[in-house]
């Protein structure tokens, strides 16, 4: 075994150099092959890539998962029909519900446009999001990171219902009512502009009951014409709840509002027939 023997002036370098400690900031960390010849890029789920198999190109978006709500949708990759030209956007979708029952699934398409994407984004339809933009076969945008699905299922658009409030986009304030359409006995009538009704005059310290007014037609037994006298209807905020001791009208609260600000929904009291 070779043996090396430094002079005094290399030894007395060599401990210096070992005394002054290290000096300088430490570089990145890097994953790195095993052999510790390439950095490796990090790896990043619904991977888009390209081959070609028998002189066609075939592009699959690679494994990856979303989040729903609390649960996890695994996604094992699937190939897309991409045309390499003009303008595509690759998209992923999640279910909007269980089919037979299946768990939730993703799976991967290809649009056109922006606009061919919106189409499919529907509000009681599946979850649909941008994965990638490409021009001509060139990836030019990686949308992946925007990923986010709301609470517990796909979102859904609540139907709205009879009587519906409409709040002031700004102040927040109630300013009428929607879909305003009420059966007498057996008489459906439509009330206000196209079943629209306003309310005037809420403001901060608005607080009492939404009523609506249903006057009744005195002649309606020997005429035949509707219970309800529709032209007279009205709908305002009082300040307790009607008794309904005259018998000329009929009173039906429909909210409770506090500050300006629908608070309780009253449109489904239960209701109940005395005698007389």
């Amino acid at each position: 075994m070779a043996r090396w023997v430094l002079s005094d002036r290399a030894a007395d370098w060599m401990r210096a150099q070992m005394n002054a400690g290290y000096v300088g900031e430490a570089g990145p960390a890097r994953l790195r092959a095993r052999d510790g010849s390439l950095p490796l890029p990090l790896p990043v789920h619904f991977e888009l890539t390209r081959k070609v198999e028998e002189g066609v190109a075939v592009w699959r978006v690679g494994e990856g998962a979303v989040q729903d709500g609390q649960k996890t949708v695994w996604f094992e990759g699937a190939d897309v029909d991409l045309k390499g030209a003009g303008e595509e956007i690759v998209y992923a979708s999640l279910s909007a519900s269980a089919s037979e029952g299946a768990g939730k699934q993703v799976t991967v398409g290809v649009v056109a446009d922006a606009s061919e994407l919106a189409a499919l984004q529907t509000d009681d339809g599946p979850t649909v999001w941008p994965l990638y933009h490409l021009t001509d076969g060139l990836i030019d945008m990686d949308y992946r990171p925007i990923f986010s699905v709301g609470g517990g299922s796909a979102p859904a658009k609540t139907l709205p219902g009879p009587f519906e409030p409409v709040h002031d986009a700004t102040t927040g304030f109630l300013i009428g009512i929607e879909n305003c359409i009420y059966c007498a006995e057996r008489q459906f009538v439509q009330y206000g502009d196209d079943g629209t009704m306003s309310i005037s005059g809420v403001t901060e310290s608005t607080t009492g009951f939404v009523v609506l007014t249903l006057p009744h037609d005195a002649y309606a037994s020997a005429s035949g014409s509707p219970v309800i006298d529709d032209t007279g209807v009205s709908v305002a905020i009082e300040n307790v709840l009607p008794m309904n001791a005259s018998d000329a009208v009929t009173k039906i609260p429909l909210y409770h509002v506090t500050a300006g600000v629908v608070d309780v929904d009253l449109r489904a009291i239960p209701t109940g027939v005395l005698a007389r």
